[in-house]
């Protein structure tokens, strides 16, 4: 039961990403996504299940109040919303987490990941060259004025990613990943076949047209550099690409005065005033704007104006507890399961090798995730994507990594961030408000 329930988790992903019953004539009146993640539980409920990890405990909690926020304000919208945020997001954590309980599981789910984005860009490269700028999807590139004298076209693909910047997202979370595989390949013509990837990837960021998706794209490489090297470091090549991003980086990302940057502070405004005015519990999800008439321009300002303080605090201690735990984990020594090797239990040498390996491959895919989560982060960060489904997709992964990681090496333990991710909910609040005020 536990592969079919992975065969069916890894359908339902590939269906919600790729899209085909949107343009294959006879899926469009199936509901085969629904269908699938079904499927994927029914197999699932009946393995060993693995439910008191704190991902899926903030993933719940937030479920109930996204309920509660709206049964105050009608019952049966309170219980349909619970509904739609329990299959379309916690539902996918708790799969994710439970049923890629392999290393070989995991990478089957990046590479559909990266599958997906090299697939995505294609169809905008295909897309943006079309004189009627329309995909194979049969959907039409987005024009925008800004503020040019001539339009500019982002390519898209279609379903939750006829955003730009939805797709955009979800390449910029597939180059960490094809890194990841060139490093891990034995095997040189693989290896070019991943490197024509990340180029593919790369020209579909550019036809995108997203100045989120570059941020979200420079973001885990300044990270990387920060965490690997030093702030020096760090630096210096960051500093040295900018004349040759000036040169390569899509129009609109020089743009500043257009109409979306504009009114963010106004948003974020906007949102302050909702949690000022509902501030354990918010004005519900989705009801940003029915208070505004744009939205809030940024998943965390969202976050906290639709939801309050509780369903923030939960909201951020799913994202910042995954997120820690693969840090935490890709900077641990292989001392750390050596002591254990050495004083607690007497094995041959080769048991001790294949088990120090097998830390090694968990601590690169912890990095992996961790990097392409910053990525998916980064994005959000300028965009209303707090139920994004890659928003809950990664602490999926993440999750999976610490199961098994602490089912293998029980003595690894993981320092709990709650308290710190109590303070630091306080404290966005707290700097969102005086920007706006600041900015008022």
């Amino acid at each position: 039961m536990s592969r079919l329930a992975f065969f069916f988790l890894f359908a339902y992903i590939g269906v919600v990403f790729i899209r085909p019953q949107e343009f294959v004539l006879f899926l469009n009146d199936f509901p085969l996504a629904i269908t699938l993640e079904c499927l994927a539980l029914s197999c699932w409920f009946f393995n060993q299940k693995k439910l008191n990890i704190i991902e899926i405990k903030s993933v719940v909690a937030l479920n109930i109040i996204i309920g509660i926020s709206w049964i105050s304000l009608s019952m049966s919208e309170g219980i349909n919303q619970s509904l739609q945020f329990f299959f379309s997001q916690t539902l996918v954590v708790i799969l994710i987490s439970n049923v890629a309980d392999s290393i070989k599981r995991h990478h089957a789910l990046l590479i559909l990941i990266a599958l997906s984005a090299v697939i995505m860009s294609v169809h905008g490269i295909l897309q943006i060259a079309a004189d009627d700028k329309i995909g194979w999807t049969g959907i039409k590139a987005l024009s925008r004025s800004d503020s040019l004298e001539f339009p500019v076209w982002q390519a898209r693909y279609i379903g939750i990613f006829q955003d730009p910047n939805d797709m955009g997202m979800l390449l910029a979370c597939a180059i960490p990943i094809l890194f990841y595989f060139v490093a891990v390949s034995n095997s040189f013509l693989i290896r070019l076949v991943l490197i024509a990837g990340i180029l593919t990837v790369l020209q579909g960021i550019y036809v995108a047209n997203s100045r989120g998706t570059i941020v979200a794209v420079i973001a885990p490489i300044a990270l990387y550099f920060l965490i690997k090297k030093n702030m020096i470091r760090a630096i210096i090549p960051l500093a040295m690409a900018i004349p040759v991003a000036s040169l390569v980086l899509p129009s609109r990302f020089f743009i500043s005065d257009d109409e979306s940057s504009n009114d963010r502070i106004e948003a974020w405004y906007q949102g302050y005033l909702m949690f000022k005015s509902n501030p354990i519990i918010g004005v519900g999800k989705d009801n940003f704007t029915d208070h505004h008439f744009k939205t809030a321009h940024n998943s965390w300002v969202l976050a906290y104006a639709e939801l309050g303080f509780l369903g923030f605090f939960f909201w951020m201690s799913m994202i910042f507890s995954a997120l820690y735990a693969m840090y935490y984990l890709m900077s641990q020594k292989n001392t750390v399961i050596e002591k254990k090797t050495d004083l607690e239990i007497k094995i041959d040498t080769q048991k001790e090798y294949e088990r120090l390996t097998l830390f090694e491959k968990e601590k690169s895919l912890a990095a992996t995730t961790f990097f392409s989560f910053i990525a998916v982060l980064a994005s959000a960060f300028f965009l209303s994507r707090t139920y994004s489904f890659m928003l809950y997709l990664m602490p999926g992964l993440c999750a999976a990594s610490f199961i098994r990681i602490t089912r293998d090496f029980p003595e690894i333990k993981i320092p709990s961030v709650q308290s710190a991710i109590f303070i630091s909910s306080i404290a966005f609040i707290g700097l969102i408000t005086v920007i706006v005020m600041i900015k008022s």
